[in-house]
Order: structure tokens, then C-alpha cells, then sequence
């Protein structure tokens, strides 16, 4: 057996641990160290070249204890390095940063806001994105312009911008996706476990930070997506389940603002002649357009990720059960012909299943047959299967012809 070689044997063992990449915990105040194992053995009693060899990944996870608002981030972070082999005295800052993540993580998760508070938060996050929107979009123009391009053998410095604040990650995460264009890229980035997971954390943390962000991160699965041999790995990291999600989310906050819009309409209405009252619903209109035709690219390519998932017939009755028949009915009001288009085709595949013909009828069973037929987009057939089953189903009421 090979416990049994020692040096006056012709073979003998060799182990090696090679470090990895430096992750946090996605729930626990921890940090996850990646490293892999590699085994040879080796002719000569170790002096000869390796004959046969394995390797297998592995993690270290460190629990941090002593994580607090008056800790010292440079001093904790020297102490996990001093204490864990697994860390080279060169990723020290790296560790560092990580800290200042979890301690992050840690202030936001306090506090017990109750319904209204959820509410508020969501108003006040459609401000601040309205407000941020020109000015990101300048920022975002100008790294265009000053940014290299992307290269894949630069890949783990995206990785470490995924661990900055917004602004960096969003800048990451569009190098990522510039690469994931590339078909050839393809499986490098999603071979690449640490990447893959830190775009999993960010899009399950921040994912009301930053529409820009959601729609890099989703677009970059998206493209995996597309292939059959990696849809394995996007359920692994659950990011269906978080598409789901933040499609409800940006729904909720579509209703909202909606609700606000129709306040200043209001206020105009009544003081017609109030120039500030007419001039600050204009301006409220066209960042509210603004949003929209933004929430609307990260709504579309959410759902056509879901709707490449869902060639697993195991996954779409989950779907189903999550409400997306709902959220694909809501889309056929929408402005923009493709998401349109996409939420029929969706509708389209679920009708194959008796019970979701039943459903989709009854997210608006007050509504006669003229309201899906009137949903005049470019594109669409009106000999659609959605529009004939509809059509089956409103013929036995009393419905004016």
C-alpha cells in the first residue's frame, strides 16, 4: 500500500497544497479559503519524475469572532494571515477587504424595518437610482473610453474588483461580460469557480444597489445560459432562483413609482397654471422613462434566462409555483416589443401544461378577451396558441362579440 513506501522504496508520495482564491462566507460572518490538494508519486524514492498524480479542491473556512464596528480591519486581517498557512503575508489585503465586506454585510442586515419601512427603502432606492442615472452613465462612457479591453488573462483582477464598492463592480462585471460575448471564452470564465461564485454573491447581495450591476451579472449567465452543458452550474449557484427575485422586486418597485408618477400628475392637474408643479412632472416623466427602458433590459434578459432553464421540465414547475405566470402577464404591458414578445413565448411553452392555461387565465379573469387581443406589438401573431386558448376559454362567457 502506498502508506507503507518510504525512502528505500522505488516510489514514494508527494503532497502538495497550492492556495486559492480568498472568498466570504454567503451567510456566516466567515471567510472561505479555496485551496486543492495535489498528490504524485514519484520514481526513485522521490528524486525521479511523478508516474501518476491527482489533485482535489478543497476549503478552509475561518469564523470571525471579533468582527465589529470599532475592530481594526489591518490589524484582524494580519491576524488571520499570521494564523492560516493556507494565506500568503501577500494576500493580507486582500483579506483585509474581504473583512470590510463582511463588516459591511453586518450593518446591513441590522434593523427589523417592518412593511412600511420595506416600502420607503424602495422609494428612496428609485430616487437615488433616478437622481445617479445621468451621472453613472458619464462615468460609465468615459471607462469605455479609457478602458483597455477586456482580456481573459486578466481575469483575476475582475475578480478582486468584485470585492469594491459599487462603481469597481460594475466596471468588473462589464469586462466579464465583454468576454463572455466571446464564445471562446466561454469555458475559461465558467470553468473559473471563484469567479463564478463571486458573481453569485454580489448579484444575491447588492442586487438592490444597482440596476447596472443586476443586468451585467444576469447578461453574463445569460450567455452561459445559452449553452446546454453550463446550465448545470447556473443552477448549482441558485441564480434562477435570484432572477426570480429581482424580477419581483423591480416589479414591486415599478408599482411604486408608478404610484408617485401619478401624484404629480395630480398635483399638475389641479394647478394647471403652476409652472414648478407642470416643470417637475416633466422632469419626474422622463426619469421615470429613463428607469423604465433600464429595468426593462434586465427584466428582458431575466427571462430569457429563465426561459433557457426551462428546458429542464424539472425546473419549470418551480418557476410556475414562484409565480412567474404572473410576472409574464404583467409583461405584456410593457413598452418594449422584444420583452413583449418574450413573455408570449414563455406564456406559449407553459400552455403545453393544462393547469398553467388555467392560471394564466386566472391573473386576470375580470378581463374579457379583448385585452389580450388589443396588445397591438410589433411581432406578434394574433394566431398565437396564448391568443387561442384564450380565446376557448372567454367563448363560454357572456363576453360581447
Amino acid at each position: 500500500m502506498m502508506a507503507s513506501l518510504d525512502d528505500s522504496e522505488p516510489y514514494q508520495l508527494k503532497r502538495k497544497i497550492i492556495p486559492g482564491h480568498i472568498d466570504v462566507h454567503p451567510t456566516d460572518n466567515a471567510i472561505i479559503v479555496n485551496y486543492s490538494v495535489q498528490a504524485h508519486i514519484v520514481e526513485d524514492g522521490g528524486a525521479g519524475q511523478p508516474i501518476a498524480g491527482d489533485r482535489k479542491a478543497a476549503q478552509k473556512i475561518i469564523r470571525i469572532k471579533t468582527l465589529g464596528p470599532h475592530s481594526n480591519l489591518t490589524a484582524l486581517a494580519q491576524e488571520v494571515v499570521d494564523k492560516c498557512k493556507l494565506i500568503h503575508p501577500t494576500k493580507t489585503k486582500e483579506v483585509e477587504q474581504v473583512l470590510y465586506y463582511l463588516l459591511q454585510r453586518q450593518g446591513g442586515g441590522q434593523g427589523g424595518a417592518g412593511a412600511g419601512d420595506d416600502v420607503m427603502s424602495d422609494r428612496e432606492w428609485l430616487r437615488r437610482q433616478l437622481d445617479d442615472q445621468k451621472r453613472e452613465e458619464e462615468h460609465a462612457t468615459a471607462d469605455v473610453f479609457k478602458a483597455e479591453a477586456p482580456s481573459i488573462n486578466d481575469i483575476e483582477s475582475y475578480i478582486e474588483g468584485l470585492y469594491e464598492e459599487i462603481p469597481e463592480k460594475i466596471k468588473s462585471t462589464r469586462s466579464v461580460l465583454e468576454l463572455a460575448r466571446g464564445p471562446q471564452n466561454l469555458d475559461a470564465l465558467v470553468g473559473n469557480e471563484a469567479l463564478i461564485s463571486a458573481l453569485a454573491r454580489v448579484l444575491r447581495e447588492d442586487n438592490r444597489k444597482s440596476t447596472a450591476l443586476n443586468t451585467n451579472i444576469v447578461t453574463i449567465f445569460y450567455s452561459f445560459s445559452q449553452f446546454q452543458q453550463f446550465q448545470a452550474i447556473i443552477t448549482t449557484h441558485k441564480v434562477g432562483d435570484m432572477c426570480l427575485r429581482i424580477v419581483e422586486m423591480e416589479l414591486k418597485r415599478f408599482a411604486i413609482w408608478v404610484e408617485d408618477l401619478k401624484a404629480f400628475q395630480l398635483k399638475a392637474t389641479q394647478n394647471p397654471t403652476d409652472k414648478a408643479a407642470v416643470a417637475e412632472l416633466d422632469q419626474e416623466t422622463r426619469k421615470f422613462q429613463a428607469m423604465l427602458q433600464k429595468q426593462d433590459q434586465l427584466l428582458f434578459v431575466s427571462f430569457h434566462l429563465l426561459l433557457n432553464l426551462a428546458n429542464d421540465l424539472t425546473i419549470e414547475p418551480k418557476m410556475v409555483k414562484r409565480g412567474i405566470v404572473r410576472y409574464l402577464v404583467e409583461m405584456l404591458d410593457r413598452g418594449t416589443p422584444e420583452l413583449v414578445v418574450l413573455g408570449v413565448t414563455f406564456l406559449k411553452r407553459l400552455c403545453i401544461v393544462g393547469e398553467n392555461k388555467d392560471e394564466i387565465v386566472a391573473v386576470r379573469p375580470e378581463e374579457p378577451l379583448i385585452w389580450i387581443v388589443t396588445v397591438k406589438k410589433p411581432g406578434l401573431n394574433m394566431s398565437h396558441p396564448v391568443f387561442s386558448f384564450r380565446w376557448e376559454t372567454a367563448s363560454s362567457a357572456s363576453y360581447p362579440n
